[in-house]
């Protein structure tokens, strides 16, 4: 799956990108659909199942991401890449769920410094042993929400923050600050394993 960083203003996407299909699809063609939801049904699942315990809650979330970009695509234009906009659907549902439930207590932001995101890409890409990988959910589950977000959207999707301020609507500023505060969090609760991983502004 290729994930896309947000790029503003794009007029002429490629035949072959996602944009250019969500166009068509939003002129009725059933195909080009298909061809994103199997691009891109892997990652946005995930993303919902790394943030939300109950894989039944997952699931809706997920499905009503789709219900919703199928009722949005007739208006759909391109402002900023596809990505960015599926992502920013799914925060929103997720956002939407959480002061359902509960306020959201704390602002997640954590920044993408060329250390701190090359620390947060190899704990997810090391943590595919099971010892390893219970840990890193456990210190998941920990994070406020938003900052659980911002996590999973940059080790996991590979946002970058210029990306993930689009998809949750904040500045870069904000972006980079609920970057910075998700790594720190998960250092201090991972201990040992992330020590010695350089993390500057």
């Amino acid at each position: 799956m290729s994930m896309m960083t947000a790029t503003h203003a794009i007029s002429l996407p490629a035949q072959d990108e996602d944009e250019f299909l969500m166009l068509r699809f939003g002129r009725g063609e059933s195909r080009a659909f298909e061809q994103l939801y199997q691009r891109h049904r892997g990652g946005l699942f995930r993303f919902f199942m790394l943030q939300i315990s109950n894989p039944e809650l997952a699931e809706d979330l997920y499905q009503e991401t789709w219900r919703r970009l199928i009722k949005s695509a007739p208006a759909y234009e391109v402002s900023a890449s596809f990505a960015c906009w599926l992502y920013r659907i799914a925060h929103n549902l997720i956002t939407e769920h959480a002061r359902a439930v509960t306020s959201l207590h704390e602002a997640l932001q954590w920044q993408q410094s060329k250390d701190g995101a090359t620390s947060a890409s190899r704990l997810a890409n090391d943590a595919d042993n099971g010892r390893q990988r219970r840990a890193l959910r456990e210190s998941l589950s920990l994070l406020p929400q938003v900052q659980k977000e911002a996590f999973v959207l940059c080790a996991e999707m590979g946002f970058s923050a210029e990306a993930i301020s689009d998809i949750a609507a904040i500045s870069l500023e904000a972006a980079q600050h609920r970057i910075r505060s998700a790594y720190e969090r998960m250092q201090s609760s991972l201990g040992g394993y992330l020590e010695g991983d350089g993390y500057e502004d």
